[in-house]
């Protein structure tokens, strides 16, 4: 068995103001305190990573005056 890679795709919109682009927006993977991909939105707050599967995972996205983060197991 190789190495497999999983391939992260997601869009960053405003709940707020749904028509409102959110480009340029960092996104951050990190596994503990170990980056493991980063990103950054495309004009329609689009973006795409690639990683290796690892676990516990935290996805940041870095917005105006706020960071969130969503942890998945």
């Amino acid at each position: 068995r190789g190495c497999s890679r999983v391939t992260l795709v997601g869009q960053i919109t405003n709940q707020k103001e749904p028509r409102r682009q959110m480009p340029d927006v960092p996104v951050t993977l990190v596994a503990g305190k170990e980056t493991v991909a980063r990103a950054v939105s495309n004009e329609f707050g689009e973006f795409v990573m690639a990683y290796e599967p690892r676990a516990p995972l935290r996805l940041y996205v870095q917005v105006e005056r706020a960071a969130r983060f969503l942890s998945r197991p």
